[in-house]
């Protein structure tokens, strides 16, 4: 069975995105399900080198992939060697015996079809009954080689940014975690209330306090998602203290925080959905 190091990483594109393939088992199940064949151009990464834009198929670790899953690659068809005007002279004269010696005929003659070793088919039909390979499923499992996070990820992203007011985040980042707090929230008052009664107030503000940071920080990084400086949330903050106009700057917050974000990296950093930037899984 070919084996894949773990110290290489590849880059490829699929759908009109990029997928970062960093283990054995992405790179299976991207074959697998045809996302990557061997005529696929992809960059590869090897620590203490440069990256490479190859042909898969070129890479020495994927091509025993292919062969492993695909069937071995069929040898290139030898070109037939040209027939001079002397070469040709002796056949014209030479006897024609149908009898002793027919021709083969290409019409009637079988074509021959290399199949994949047995063993490659079984290991795939074990694979798909087994769950791990789904022909039907149109979005891959995260940790299972896809590159889109899942809504747990995305609720607890930024946390593992607490403090990070530089770089992007996207949509789902943030949406996801002001439901994750709302709901933690409202739950923590239910049971803090239920059970300590009056005195549950200093841990729901304790509480409250925690998320303050990183809610701030995932509304800068929203807003740098879209262009805008950092400062629009001390103007949105103030805004919304202010009587009258506080109705006008929510509004304005939430089609801020609903707006797709650039396409491609701007000034605060690369694009938070293009899977291959490290940033966009801190």
């Amino acid at each position: 069975m070919a084996q894949v190091e773990n110290n290489l990483t590849v880059t490829a594109r699929v759908g009109g995105r990029h997928r970062r393939l960093a283990t054995e088992k992405q790179l299976r199940a991207a074959i697998a399900k045809g996302e990557l064949d061997r005529k696929s151009e992809i960059s590869v990464e090897r620590p203490g080198a440069e990256k490479q834009v190859m042909v898969a198929e070129n890479v020495p670790e994927l091509a025993g992939l292919f062969d492993e899953m695909l069937g071995a690659k069929p040898a290139p068809q030898q070109p037939a060697p040209e027939v001079t005007q002397q070469d040709e002279q002796p056949h014209r004269s030479a006897p024609v015996n149908a009898e002793s010696d027919p021709a083969p005929s290409l019409a009637t003659a079988p074509i021959q079809r290399s199949q994949p070793p047995a063993s490659d088919r079984t290991l795939f039909e074990r694979a798909e009954a087994g769950g791990a390979i789904n022909r039907n499923s149109s979005r891959p499992n995260y940790r299972g080689g896809a590159s889109e996070p899942s809504p747990v990820d995305y609720m607890v992203m930024p946390l593992k940014r607490y403090a990070e007011f530089h770089g992007r985040s996207s949509r789902s980042e943030y949406w996801w975690f002001q439901l994750a707090v709302i709901v933690a929230m409202f739950g923590l008052v239910v049971v803090a209330g239920g059970i300590i009664g009056e005195g549950s107030f200093g841990i729901i503000a304790l509480a409250w306090l925690g998320v303050l940071i990183p809610s701030f920080a995932v509304t800068v990084r929203r807003l740098h998602d879209s262009g805008l400086s950092g400062t629009w949330l001390i103007g949105l903050i103030i805004g919304s203290i202010i009587p009258i106009v506080n109705f006008l700057t929510i509004i304005v917050w939430f089609i801020l925080m609903v707006l797709p974000g650039n396409q491609g990296q701007n000034r605060f950093g690369p694009d938070p959905l293009d899977p291959a930037n490290a940033e966009a899984f801190s």
